[in-house]
């Protein structure tokens, strides 16, 4: 896709035009509910329907597009990302109690999602190959905190505790590390 193309309809949108908010709608969608999906883990998606959780993402951003600033469409990928993280994180958040653990909720195996259709089944199967390979790459003890965090959704402080960390922000720096790590296996694969 073309950047003008990406700023006209930006610039269009802004002014209310319902034609290129949809345009942009269509253009990111896919991009915005696969990170929804690869954020939230089991315990989410049983509170949560994924594709709400999207189109909520938009909703908002529709919301506030009288600020936003056109800064490139790569620039915009970024503040889509940033919205999904930060509607995740909330979501998330209400279902803790005041330590960061999960209200009275026992920890269960995952129930998996059905998958919407075949193409965003066989395109979460790739994901979920590609992500297992970046993840067995990390040492043992990496691996271990970043599935504590993103699949049983721990907070740092039980992290810490768990594997042994001296502080929770030692958790937490050690859960950034690891993710630099799986970004870097990632995008060599």
């Amino acid at each position: 896709m073309q950047d003008w193309a990406f700023s006209s309809a930006l610039a269009a949108a802004k002014r209310g035009d319902r034609e290129s908010a949809q345009w942009l709608y269509e253009r990111f969608r896919l991009q915005v509910h696969g990170q929804v999906r690869g954020l939230c883990n089991s315990y989410l998606r049983r509170h949560y329907d994924t594709l709400d959780l999207s189109q909520s993402v938009f909703s908002e951003l529709l919301r506030d597009m009288d600020g936003l600033e056109d800064r490139g469409e790569h620039a915009f990928e970024n503040l889509l990302r940033m919205k999904v993280r930060n509607k995740i994180r909330t979501k998330y958040r209400k279902h803790l109690d005041r330590d960061g653990n999960r209200r009275g909720v026992p920890l269960t195996a995952d129930v998996p999602q059905p998958a919407s259709c075949p193409v965003m089944a066989a395109a979460d199967a790739e994901t979920r190959a590609k992500f297992a390979i970046a993840l067995a790459r990390l040492d043992p003890k990496r691996r271990e905190l970043v599935r504590l965090r993103l699949e049983q959704g721990l907070s740092y402080s039980a992290i810490a505790r768990r594997l042994d960390y001296p502080t929770a922000d030692a958790a937490r720096m050690q859960h950034a590390r690891a993710l630099l790590s799986l970004q870097g296996a990632w995008s060599t694969r």
